[in-house]
């Protein structure tokens, strides 16, 4: 596996990001005063074990997401121009009874 091609490292990727939420919102219920606290703490936790534990040949980019839920509809689309054999990006969704968080993870090669 090269060390400089995202699409192998995304399934990493999802598994760090996804292992942060839990760890952040685990039997924690909807609270607006906390979320961004909770959004913080969870991109810049994924950013640094992404670094540390996936490969530090990628610039990363990790944005985070906190709703309600409440039955509606939600919908995230990110685009992006890149290189598609060394780029690429995951979207990782966690929720439990009372919220639903999406974190995005973006992979640039370096």
């Amino acid at each position: 596996m090269d060390q400089f091609e995202f699409p192998p490292l995304a399934k990493a990727a999802h598994a760090v990001a996804y292992d942060v939420m839990v760890a952040v919102l685990d039997g924690k219920t909807y609270a607006p005063q906390k979320t961004a606290e909770w959004v913080d703490t969870i991109c810049q936790t994924t950013l640094t074990q992404l670094k540390e534990s996936v490969s530090p040949n990628f610039k990363y980019v990790v944005t985070g997401l906190i709703v309600q839920k409440l039955g509606a509809g939600l919908h995230l689309e990110t685009a992006a121009l890149w290189d598609a054999t060394t780029d690429g990006s995951v979207v990782v969704k966690y929720e439990n009874s009372a919220l639903v968080c999406l974190t995005t993870v973006m992979g640039i090669a370096l």
